[in-house]
């Protein structure tokens, strides 16, 4: 499996404002860390009031696994591909539509189909990761 992103030109914002522009590169970079595996490109461009939410992880859901901050890392270790369908930028929103797909660090495919939302503060911080996938999809290879 390649990991990285194809249709990757549909994160940039050729035209928009230079705010638009500058948070379309971030969401860019958000991803290109995330297929790497690395989950602190994510952090790092947090605002320290923002946070994440992924659809349908509640603590219960996630069982042992709340408790520590690094399994999504760990369980998509190997590295991941994205597939962008869609992105639009409209002043502090970036909408993205994608497909990906890994293997697993136990050896098991994921594929899943989702819908990222992320806004920003006036200074380029993320303020909310909002994801939208199939949640069952993630905890059958969880």
């Amino acid at each position: 499996m390649i990991t990285g992103i194809t249709n990757a030109e549909r994160l940039e914002a050729p035209g928009r404002t230079a705010a638009e522009q500058r948070n379309m590169a971030t969401t860019r970079k958000v991803f290109e860390g995330i297929c790497r595996s690395d989950f602190t490109v994510l952090a790092s461009h947090l605002a320290p009031e923002g946070g994440t939410w992924v659809v349908g992880f509640s603590p219960e859901k996630l069982g042992k696994h709340a408790s520590n901050p690094n399994f999504v890392a760990e369980l998509f270790c190997n590295g991941m591909h994205f597939d962008i369908r869609q992105a639009a930028v409209e002043g502090n929103r970036v909408c993205v539509e994608w497909d990906d797909e890994c293997i697993t660090r136990d050896g098991k495919t994921y594929q899943n189909t989702g819908v990222s939302l992320i806004t920003f503060n006036d200074d380029g911080k993320i303020l909310s990761y909002r994801e939208y996938i199939d949640p069952e999809k993630f905890f059958a290879v969880l």
